[in-house]
């Protein structure tokens, strides 16, 4: 049996479409080949479908605002016989195409937090909420708007436009509010980095979503800092070092110290959701990838997830990726057997997005013939 379990090829390929094109590979050099297909996530975009499927959730949409405040319709699922939702962030509020400078400043995840009231109003009472691909770096503090939670600036007034990073500058105290949204949360985040410092939201995060002025991630650093501070004092719970919360902007830091949500590795979580360890105890060979494999693979990307499952079991792993950054330094610490590009180095970018299903067909079949 070889295990096919790629997340998806961001821009190219969902993980369904990725997984899809590896198995043909697989049956172009071994066309007696067994293969299982497992498409999986981090918490990032196409996370939602992978969970309602292998949950049995049903598909639902609501009106919610994007990262900018513009209305959209958004998906959620809920699985009623568990009240169980999920919800992606992505798709509520994810990464503004040519977002410039001030679009990040004051991007939100109030939308995320609407989306999460109506799943309480329909009856969720434990919501997996997806964190990734997020547009904003307000470390929360939009959602929980939505959820009822009242900001008040320094002048002892409520704070009523929904928060983006640049506006938590403005933030003096929160109020819980009188009816609180009686819901389990567990936060499934794509990567591990904390909210604040080196690794945090804004030094890491804020440039991919176009706030390229480093004077303007000093200050979405600088506001994520006096905000964990305020959450401290507020609520006892200390979140700019916690695992996890740096992710989509900060948003699980935040819930974390206002709703006691759980943050959980999103990779871990969606892989005990389709059974990976039980169908990888099964396989001889697993071949998994990504869109791309550089240094941030290893903290709580699906490859990395994948190759630590593969170990315990014993079975080798390959992965496949759009690029590979350095392919020793990246592959060795994850314990791959091999780590390979599936995009010619003469072939423009465009060109390899467009191609991207045909590339990794032929990549996976290529290995397979050559290693026999």
């Amino acid at each position: 049996m070889i295990l096919v379990a790629p997340d998806k090829f961001k821009g190219s390929l969902s993980a369904a479409e990725a997984a899809a094109a590896m198995a043909d590979g697989v049956r172009d050099a071994c066309a007696d080949a067994a293969v299982d297909v497992c498409p999986l996530a981090d918490g990032g975009e196409g996370s939602g479908e992978i969970l309602a499927a292998a949950l049995g959730a049903r598909r639902r949409e609501v009106e919610a605002l994007d990262a900018l405040g513009r209305p959209r319709v958004a998906a959620w699922w809920l699985e009623a016989g568990t009240s169980t939702a999920i919800v992606e962030f992505a798709q509520i509020a994810p990464m503004v195409r040519g977002a410039t400078v001030q679009d990040v400043l004051r991007a939100t995840s109030y939308g995320v937090g609407q989306v999460l009231a109506a799943a309480a109003g329909a009856g969720a009472r434990h919501v997996l909420l997806c964190c990734g691909g997020s547009g904003s770096v307000d470390g929360g503090a939009g959602c929980l708007q939505a959820l009822g939670f009242e900001f008040i600036d320094r002048d002892g007034r409520r704070i009523d436009v929904p928060l983006g990073g640049e506006g938590l500058a403005r933030v003096a105290g929160v109020q819980a509010p009188a009816a609180h949204v009686d819901v389990a949360i567990d936060v499934l985040c794509d990567v591990d980095n904390p909210l604040c410092g080196e690794r945090g939201a804004a030094p890491v995060f804020a440039p991919q979503k176009g706030a390229t002025a480093p004077e303007a991630v000093d200050a979405l650093a600088r506001n994520l800092t006096t905000w964990a501070g305020l959450a401290k004092r507020i609520t006892g719970i200390r979140i700019a070092d916690v695992a996890h919360g740096g992710a989509a902007g900060g948003v699980p830091a935040g819930l974390h110290a206002f709703t006691g949500a759980r943050l959980l590795s999103g990779c871990e979580a969606i892989a005990r959701a389709v059974r990976l360890e039980e169908r990888m105890a099964a396989a001889r060979l697993c071949l998994t990838g990504e869109g791309r494999l550089d240094a941030q693979t290893a903290g709580g990307k699906v490859v990395a997830g994948v190759a630590r499952v593969a170990r315990a079991r014993g079975v080798p792993v390959v992965a496949f990726a759009g690029q590979v950054d350095g392919d020793a330094a990246v592959g060795e610490p994850l314990g791959l057997r091999a780590a390979i590009a599936i995009s010619p180095a003469e072939l423009d970018h465009a060109s390899a997005l467009a191609r991207a299903a045909q590339l990794l067909r032929a990549a996976v079949g290529d290995y397979l013939r050559t290693v026999g």
